[in-house]
């Protein structure tokens, strides 16, 4: 099944809330949705940092933050069969994530039996040695490692800002983690050739759309690009990615469905 995961919710509604999220649910797209860990231990579904605020602190600027457990209770009760959550993963080095995040995810287990949380869930955007805890603790949680260009993330420069994401040499041989999200930033990533090769490693791969990276340095060359942005994701799907996380999801679903 094509997944389209909706960045941070659906277009139109505040952003990593459960409004966007359910919204996003309801029209049959997959989620993204970004963790936060708080100065308190909680897991926050926010964008901006939280290392250094609690969640009451947060709630007073931005009330309704939904914690994880909230999310993952939405997803149960609102998802179309099949569809997928993203789980960013906003703060890869601190230490105390992994064990926060295997224990939201045991209870929730345990919560609903049911439901196929591990072929429906998973958590994207870790170091190797994050990636490395979270299977210690939980190997039925599935892992996406992000993969950027080979020009840009073989530099030390990009690689030292930018410490989660990896070039595809890197993660080839790696053992823990179980999908490529292919996080192309400027240019080069995305080619048929790089679909069959995450292919080979028998790992599915999640395509990121340009606009993700309109703000970012560096950025996308079809950020502002609607129209190259539609023949990038015909592309992809030609090339046979399993599916793109974007900001437009309903767009997405029409080059997609054109190209049945």
């Amino acid at each position: 099944m094509f997944q389209i995961f909706a960045h941070r919710g659906l277009l139109g509604f505040p952003e990593n809330t459960l409004l966007s999220f359910r919204k996003a649910l309801e029209r049959g797209f997959g989620i993204e949705a970004d963790i936060h860990c708080t100065r308190d231990g909680k897991l926050a579904i926010i964008h901006d940092s939280a290392g250094d605020k609690t969640l009451d602190k947060i709630m007073q600027g931005r009330p309704g933050t939904p914690l994880l457990m909230d999310v993952l209770e939405l997803f149960v009760k609102s998802s179309k069969q099949g569809t997928l959550a993203a789980l960013h993963l906003k703060y890869p080095h601190n230490e105390i994530l992994p064990a926060l995040v295997s224990e939201v995810i045991k209870q929730f287990s345990l919560a609903n039996p049911g439901f196929d949380l591990f072929n429906r869930v998973f958590v994207f955007d870790a170091t190797f040695e994050l990636a490395e805890k979270i299977k210690q603790l939980h190997p039925s949680l599935k892992i996406a490692l992000s993969v950027g260009e080979d020009m840009l993330f073989k530099q030390r420069r990009y690689r030292a800002k930018y410490p989660t994401v990896y070039a595809m040499e890197d993660v080839a041989g790696f053992p823990h983690y179980d999908v490529v999200w292919a996080d192309e930033w400027r240019a080069g990533l995305f080619s048929k050739e790089f679909i069959e090769k995450c292919r080979g490693l028998g790992k599915k791969v999640y395509a990121v759309s340009p606009e993700l990276h309109a703000r970012t340095n560096p950025s996308h060359t079809l950020a502002q690009d609607s129209e190259g942005r539609k023949r990038l994701w015909a592309d992809l799907i030609k090339w046979g990615v399993d599916g793109v996380c974007t900001d437009y999801p309903e767009e997405c679903r029409q080059v997609y469905d054109a190209a049945q």
